[in-house]
């Protein structure tokens, strides 16, 4: 097939496509999103939800309120790093 061709049938593709998914609900992941940005998007559905890790360290500030804690998440794959004074302990 030409290349051409591959182009024409290509579009008709996205055409019908289009025409099939408008007013549609449909699944994607975050992290495919061009607009807004993924950051974005997370800060908007879940920026005031609260985590829970463990303090692994501790940053040698001077003043307690500009220091920083290395906090470990289960469920993500890096450590997170907050100011300490906006980390609450845990009660049980």
């Amino acid at each position: 097939m030409s290349a051409a061709r591959q182009l024409r049938a290509q579009n008709r593709l996205v055409k019908s496509l289009q025409e099939d998914v408008r007013n549609s609900w449909v699944t994607f992941r975050i992290c495919d999103a061009y607009v807004p940005e993924p950051v974005q998007i997370l800060m908007e559905l879940h920026g005031k939800d609260q985590l829970q890790g463990k303090v692994i360290d501790l940053s040698e500030a001077g003043i307690q309120e500009e220091a920083f804690a290395v906090i470990e998440v289960q469920e993500l794959s890096q450590p997170v790093v907050v100011p300490i004074k906006h980390i609450k302990e845990k009660t049980l």
